[in-house]
């Protein structure tokens, strides 16, 4: 009998009991929550999507740059023959590199004339939320930061000015 015994709890205990599982199960389940919550995948896409911008607003500033060195003006001075300015002001106050329709015609001229690559103009809604605020002494290129990160080194208005109050936003300017 004692032998029986012996077979009889050795066949019992291969396995884990209802109570063992739920309780790993559990504890697995308290990990897997703290981690999400750790890496945030929302915010994580918005830095994905403020360093598009970035990007964005570097390449245009380069571009300009590179216009303002091969021809001494910037494409929405009055004297240049393709003025790009809002309304042949030489001015550009607040305006998105594209609008949901059309791409910015300073973009498209930058373009034409070698300064951004051809496929700069392909991702429209980035390039819808980047505004543009220039003069003849100045440019600030700009853009709503959606990471919180971003967010709170955002410190200039949206025309490019210190911030004061409303939307801050994250900008170049020169």
């Amino acid at each position: 009998m004692n032998l029986d015994m012996n077979l009889f709890h050795k066949s019992s205990s291969k396995g884990f009991t209802l109570i063992e599982l739920l309780v790993v199960i559990g504890i697995l389940g308290i990990l897997a929550g703290t981690l999400f919550f750790t890496i945030n995948p929302l915010e994580q896409l918005n830095r994905g999507g403020d360093a598009a911008k970035k990007t964005a607003v570097e390449g245009f500033l380069n571009g300009v740059n590179g216009f303002y060195a091969t021809q001494t003006m910037f494409p929405w001075d009055t004297n240049y023959a393709n003025d790009c300015s809002t309304g042949g002001t030489g001015v550009l106050s607040q305006v998105p590199l594209h609008n949901g329709t059309a791409t910015h015609a300073c973009v498209t001229e930058l373009i034409s004339v070698g300064e951004l690559r051809d496929s700069f103009d392909e991702d429209t809604s980035v390039l819808q939320e980047i505004y543009v605020t220039a003069d003849a002494d100045s440019v600030a290129v700009c853009f709503a930061p959606e990471s919180s990160s971003e967010q709170a080194t955002a410190n200039y208005a949206q025309d490019g000015t210190a911030y004061v109050t409303g939307d801050r936003y994250w900008c170049v300017v020169q």
